[in-house]
């Protein structure tokens, strides 16, 4: 069949009945409107062919020796393999008892004999695009179940790496920081309360220049304009305590960008003290 220029596979019909003659004409109306058409003689054969093709519909006589179109209907309905196959019983009688069972046993629609070949090519066409609605509903749900699913899982992810990233931050022995481009902290992490005794929320709330030695202030400032310019930044300064002792420590940072935008410099301090003293006991020496 063609849709909007593109050749589509032909939706696959399975006709039961054991009467050929009706059967033979079935089939041809069916394949003079575009379906692949598949037959069956009865009520076993019509499960076995629906259980290995799955065909899109199947048109089933109500009538027939042996298992009768309810029983078949039945067992398709049962059988979740071929449960969402659409049924449409084809009868001679037009009891409204005889529509009911046929319904109750799962069919979508009924023809009556002796066919009327546009309502066959109607009602067939109509069932098909539901179903065809329906599995493409269905495939969108499993597609979106899956994006969720997947979403979840990166989530989950990204949660179990932040968790280690932090982890690790919170327990190096290094100060680990953020400013943002006037100089001010947006992060550190917990080990700048052993080297300075400051708490980390009495850093944050603090000036960068409470805890710099005024000596050191200019050339530390200057290194941070060069360090959001796009340079790596490699300082040493000295740093106060809250008790007022003072540390020598050393700076590598780097810009800080989320996206396009400047968001100001990230580091790490390292405690030098002991390596300064050292150096200057050799000098005395």
């Amino acid at each position: 069949m063609i849709q909007n220029g593109k050749s589509e596979p032909a939706s696959r019909i399975l006709i039961v009945d054991d009467d050929l003659i009706d059967l033979q004409l079935l089939k041809s109306v069916l394949k003079e409107g575009g379906y692949a058409v598949e037959l069956a003689s009865g009520g076993e054969l019509a499960l076995k062919i629906a259980r290995a093709t799955l065909p899109d519909l199947i048109v089933l006589d109500v009538m027939m020796p042996g298992l009768d179109g309810y029983q078949v209907c039945e067992r398709l309905k049962a059988s979740e393999r071929t449960r969402d196959i659409p049924v449409i019983f084809v009868t001679g009688r037009s009891e409204m008892q005889d529509k009911v069972m046929g319904f109750k046993s799962g069919a979508v629609d009924y023809i009556t004999k002796p066919y009327q070949m546009e309502a066959v090519l109607a009602q067939v066409g109509s069932h098909l695009a539901v179903q065809a609605m329906q599995k493409q509903l269905a495939e969108q749900n499993r597609q979106l179940h899956r994006e969720i699913v997947e979403r979840q899982q990166a989530e989950e992810m990204l949660n179990l790496s932040e968790e280690k990233y932090r982890a690790l931050v919170e327990n190096i022995n290094d100060v680990v920081f953020c400013l943002d481009t006037e100089s001010r902290f947006t992060y550190v992490n917990p080990v700048i309360e052993r080297f300075t005794q400051y708490r980390v929320d009495e850093v944050m709330r603090l000036p960068i220049d409470r805890f710099v030695h005024p000596d050191d202030l200019p050339g530390l400032e200057a290194e941070i304009q060069r360090t959001l310019a796009g340079a790596v930044g490699l300082h040493e300064f000295r740093l106060f305590t809250k008790n007022g002792a003072v540390l020598h420590v050393h700076t590598s940072s780097r810009a800080l960008w989320e996206g396009d935008q400047l968001m100001g410099v990230t580091g790490i301090m390292t405690d030098i003290t002991e390596r300064k003293r050292a150096e200057d006991r050799a000098v005395q020496f």
